[in-house]
């Protein structure tokens, strides 16, 4: 497959500073509690696990500025991630965006709703009703359950917690390996 560059857009909308989804306490705050999906969503693009964090904040204070982040994943096959997880956008804009580059090809899904390629043979544009798989998973877990199948590698469940907690860690500009 070869190594990927992967942008996911997220434009997760504002939520009070004294939400409980704003805490670090509570919940681990809107990177650990959201944007671990999207670290677990590029891992699986990248067929790779996460070697190491950087990320930078809007503002002064990771915990309190960490809803609004960019955060770098290289992964140990080579690819990178750029996950963008804002909460400072227009909420009449696409809620999540993925851009995935590899091997002369460009794939882009937007809001789960259109996907675009180029470079693919005999495919452009695909338009279809918003669907971000629940009830896929729902099914997924029921079958899990009924066989002790996983449906994610624990392996890599833990890859992309460690992987949340260094971007959490990670003030600006500072490169955290994630032990293997």
């Amino acid at each position: 497959e070869g190594s990927k560059n992967i942008i996911v857009n997220m434009n997760a909308g504002y939520v009070s500073k004294d939400s409980w989804l704003n805490s670090i306490e509570i919940g681990g705050g809107r990177i650990i509690g959201e944007a671990c999906h999207l670290i677990d969503l590029c891992t699986y693009l990248c067929s790779s696990k996460v070697k190491s964090v950087c990320a930078n904040y809007l503002g002064d204070s990771p915990q309190e500025d960490a809803e609004n982040a960019s955060i770098l994943l290289r992964y140990e096959n080579g690819s990178n991630a750029v996950i963008n997880y804002f909460a400072n956008g227009n909420k009449r804009y696409s809620k999540e965006r993925i851009e995935a580059y590899f091997q002369g090809k460009t794939i882009i899904i937007d809001n789960w709703r259109i996907l675009k390629a180029y470079g693919v043979p005999g495919f452009s544009k695909m338009r279809t009703k918003l669907d971000k798989g629940h009830q896929r998973e729902f099914c997924l877990l029921v079958h899990s359950i009924k066989t002790g199948q996983q449906i994610i590698p624990i392996d890599e469940i833990i890859n992309t917690t460690k992987a949340s907690f260094a971007v959490i860690k990670n003030c600006s500009n500072i490169v955290i390996e994630i032990p293997i």
